[in-house]
């Protein structure tokens, strides 16, 4: 007989898919990076104590960083990265394993300066869908696991580049982030990954001699 639990919230609903709907995959070519230690508070995931289905994978506030602390960017070969998420662990404890293939244009001195600093370093990066919704990997359970590979190539027609196998565990599936990304040219929404417009500046206007 199933037992009836009650410290957990039924939180099951109907997941249904219309006709038409386009959901685009793959990531866009970037995605920012910051260290662990610059992230002064974590925003909260809900999981099972979540009000609904949807919230449950979904960071809830934002990231607070260490003053002056900003994500930084890596840009990607288009279409060629690729995240995933597998289960992990054993009955009672099950979770996930969080994956993603990161493929850098070039093997030069930056990138190669990058690799060098990430191998040993504790880091969470925020990677954009399709569709510019953020999602994260890294937390606070666990270290994020970045092993880097790097191809000169052997021909003129060989590609030349460096590749980021990202492993995160976690309780989630890559969760969700729809909060504030501070970078070096602004703040980005997590949840379109556009450019969050500052209202409370003036527009800035441009006068001229006349005629």
């Amino acid at each position: 007989m199933a037992k009836k639990c009650t410290g957990t919230n039924d939180l099951y609903d109907n997941v249904e898919f219309c006709p038409g709907e386009v959901t685009l995959p793959g990531m866009k070519e970037f995605f920012f990076f910051i260290r662990r230690y610059k992230i002064v508070t974590w925003p909260t995931l809900p999981m099972n104590s979540a009000e609904s289905l949807e919230k449950n994978p979904v960071y809830d506030g934002d990231f607070v960083l260490a003053a002056d602390a900003k994500w930084k960017r890596v840009d990607l070969i288009p279409n060629e990265s690729e995240p995933q998420s597998e289960r992990t662990g054993a009955y009672g404890s099950y979770h996930f394993n969080n994956k993603a293939s990161l493929v850098i244009p070039g093997t030069g001195p930056k990138v190669t300066g990058l690799i060098n600093e990430l191998i040993n370093d504790d880091v969470v990066m925020a990677l954009p869908q399709r569709d510019g919704r953020f999602r994260i990997f890294g937390n606070k359970d666990f270290k994020l696991d970045v092993n880097p590979t790097q191809k000169w190539g052997k021909g003129t027609t060989d590609s030349s580049n460096t590749t980021l196998e990202v492993t995160d565990e976690n309780r989630s599936a890559s969760p969700f982030y729809d909060g504030k990304i501070e970078a070096d040219d602004g703040n980005y929404s997590g949840k379109t990954g556009e450019l969050i417009v500052d209202s409370s500046k003036p527009a800035s206007t441009s006068t001229g001699s006349g005629s």
